[in-house]
């Protein structure tokens, strides 16, 4: 029996990234993503991060632990700052989509807006951040 369909879970993971090592912008995604799960009654289990990696590319250490781990256990939701923490270019957002789809995760930004379909990413993923 797959636990990933019978359990009302809760569980979430954490995805933070920013193009630069230098400190400004990822300071404040991980305090203000962990209010967000606190404000949404989800446990975070663990935060995947990738400072100074382009979003250009699936190739980042702290996206392929994520894939890995969503794969393994049950979570239920990826939480992000915005899309464009996610990826930079359409090609990119739909492989990562493709490997997160079979492990049934939803997409939360910190808006609180659940990210459902490939159409709303791409908007957003095109919006000036």
């Amino acid at each position: 029996m797959d636990t990933r369909t019978t359990l009302q879970n809760t569980t979430a993971v954490i995805y933070a990234r920013t193009a630069s090592r230098r400190g400004h912008s990822k300071q404040p995604q991980i305090p203000a993503l962990k209010t967000l799960a606190m404000s949404l009654g989800y446990d975070v289990i663990s935060t995947f991060t990738d400072w100074g990696a382009s979003g250009d590319a699936v190739e980042r250490v702290g996206l392929q632990n994520l894939f890995s781990y969503v794969e393994q256990r049950t979570v239920s939701y990826v939480l992000l700052s915005d899309v464009g923490r996610l990826a930079r270019a359409p090609h990119v957002l739909n492989q990562i989509l493709d490997r997160l789809s079979p492990t049934g995760v939803q997409i939360i930004t910190l808006d609180g807006s659940r990210v459902e379909d490939r159409g709303r990413l791409f908007k957003e993923l095109a919006l000036p951040t």
